[in-house]
């Protein structure tokens, strides 16, 4: 029995009849039909306009796609810190060029050259080519403090290759401070995305459909180590292919990840199994990343260290050229070309390599909340430094309410994203004051303009549109370490100031999924047409995190253990429903 034959209405101006004719069908007595050499089932003619069975087929890739972890989109956000004289130097780097190498490259270095000999008699013949060792590294790590250029570099180069049109590339950046974008299951499936969605590599995507169909498409839903462990199996099939080209893979600040060792136990195993596959990784000194190369050594597996500490010169003119690009782009209205030569100086010599640093003084200079050249000389150098003045001023800026800020970092501190402004209002909805009193942010006039003017004047924070987030991961490290952000609570507990947060987070999801009425979010059933999607948004954070606080708080050393997580969680599931 052959296969299924397809009407479109649009084949025949006479319809089903004509359509029959002019393939030369002919019925069967036993209701089937005949075409050519070929005998179909009438239930398998299809009448009507043609179905797209790739969208079936590639649902699963589709599926793999997430805009809040698109790389590209993520890369695009850093463009602004982008100097491209700044990196230059890396590709000029003997270790970069050599990791960076295509095969043909590759197999021309390994074959050594023809040497004539120069002894003997002239009959003699020329040496055979023999083969060198394999010097190439699969592996390279680029190595570097908090802010000193990691990722820019990072994103320097993916994006002079995509200039180029070069190999076939599939990136990812790490973000620790959101946990959808930290995790080892969030960065393959980027990565897989990234290689599935060309369409060369169509005849690839089996290896994703087979675990897709037969957990009806649940394997990709969530970051959990099991997805994690389906989707990595998914790679390995993918660069066993014969039909895979030339990978290069980049992860940027693999040090964030919540667990890196996984993403490193996968870099190795790739590596082992093909030899097309190539892993350029950006991270901080880590424990997990130093274990990792020390394996790879013991191993005898080529890689290679681009430590920024040891480069620089080089480094030191990436910083320059920074500097000076930062410099020109301020207003020639508040500093004349003196000032700026002045500045250029004063900035090379107080960033102590960090670009943070210099971003950080650039804008403030911008944005005039540093008068001039005076005041820039009065910031300490390095960005520890830096951050111990920035909160040093928020305490002593008596404009500013003091118990507001402490909530307001101390709820950044603790979120397990970036948060919106709506939802950012709602996790202050509710907190506690300097005797423990829980207080209605109404009560404190507290409204959603004076949160965005709190945050917009403070330094570790950024708004991009209504989004708020940490200027960096080292800020959030930073505040996380440093005690003082929350005097609010007394002295006593100061080893608690986490679980104290995590309370107030705690208590306002859940007061927010109990107060929001279900007819504000979908209508009355009669007459289900008005929508509150200010309410939804919202409640997007209460829903997904109420839990993940509650753990945080009831698990946590200095918390009082007066409520059981268990007992919690399931008279607040009984509430709700």
């Amino acid at each position: 029995m052959a296969s299924n034959i397809l009407y479109q209405p649009a084949q025949s101006a006479h319809g089903l009849a004509e359509f029959l004719v002019d393939k030369e069908a002919h019925f069967t007595n036993n209701g089937n039909i005949f075409v050519g050499s070929q005998t179909f089932q009438a239930e398998n003619i299809n009448i009507g306009p043609k179905k797209d069975a790739d969208e079936d087929e590639y649902k699963c890739v589709r599926d793999l796609y997430s805009v809040d972890r698109d790389a590209s989109i993520l890369k695009e956000k850093q463009r602004d810190r982008l100097v491209e004289e700044s990196f230059a130097w890396i590709f000029k780097n003997e270790s970069f060029k050599l990791w960076l190498q295509d095969e043909q490259q590759e197999r021309g270095m390994q074959e050594a050259p023809e040497i004539p000999s120069t002894m003997g008699s002239s009959s003699e013949t020329a040496q055979p080519k023999t083969l060198l060792p394999n010097t190439r590294p699969q592996i390279l790590c680029i190595t570097a403090g908090p802010g000193m250029g990691k990722t820019m570099t990072m994103i320097g180069i993916i994006n002079e290759l995509l200039k180029t049109k070069g190999p076939v590339m599939s990136y990812y950046i790490c973000q620790g401070t959101d946990d959808r974008l930290s995790s080892p299951a969030a960065a393959v499936k980027e990565l897989l995305y990234q290689i599935l969605s060309r369409p060369e590599n169509i005849g690839l995507v089996k290896y994703l459909q087979e675990p897709y169909r037969k957990s009806g498409g649940k394997i990709l839903e969530g970051d959990s180590e099991n997805v994690f462990l389906v989707l990595q199996n998914v790679l390995m099939q993918l660069i066993r292919d014969d039909h895979l080209p030339e990978v290069y893979f980049f992860i940027d600040a693999l040090d964030e990840c919540k667990e890196p060792k996984y993403l490193l136990q996968m870099i190795k195993k790739t590596t082992f199994v093909s030899r097309k596959i190539h892993w350029l990784i950006s991270h901080r000194n880590n424990l997990q990343v130093g274990v990792f190369l020390a394996d790879l050594e013991e191993e005898d597996k080529v890689h290679s260290i681009i430590d920024f500490a040891t480069h620089g010169p080089e480094v030191n003119e990436g910083i320059a050229r920074y500097i000076s690009g930062k410099v020109a782009s301020l207003s020639h209205s508040r500093f004349n070309l003196d000032q700026k030569r002045r500045l250029s100086d004063l900035l090379l010599e107080k960033a102590q390599g960090t670009y943070l640093w210099i971003n950080i003084a650039c804008e403030a200079l911008e944005e005039g909340s540093i008068s001039g050249v005076d005041r820039l000389e009065s910031i300490p150098p390095g960005l520890a430094a830096l951050y111990d003045k920035t909160l040093r001023d928020l305490r002593a800026n008596r404009f500013v309410h003091q118990d507001l800020l402490s909530s307001i970092l101390g709820t950044m501190v603790v979120a397990f994203r970036p948060l919106v402004l709506a939802e950012f209002m709602a996790m202050l909805e509710h907190t506690s004051d300097n005797t423990g009193t829980m207080m209605r942010a109404t009560k404190r006039g507290l409204d959603i303009n004076t949160i965005r003017n709190y945050v917009q004047c403070n330094p570790f924070l950024m708004l991009q549109g209504d989004v708020i987030s940490f200027i960096h991961h080292s800020a959030k490290e930073y505040l996380e370490q440093n005690s003082s952000v929350f005097q609010i609570i007394p002295p006593t507990e100061s080893a608690s100031e986490k679980w104290f947060h995590h309370r107030n987070m705690y208590i306002n999801c859940r007061r927010q999924i109990i107060d929001i009425k279900l007819e504000k979010m979908i209508g009355v059933a009669t007459n289900a047409t008005l929508i509150d999607v200010s309410a939804i948004r919202q409640l997007d954070y209460a829903c997904c995190h109420w839990a993940n606080h509650l753990k945080e708080y009831v698990t946590m050393r200095w918390a009082p253990h007066n409520i059981p997580m268990a007992e919690a969680s399931k008279e607040f599931q009984e509430e709700i429903l």
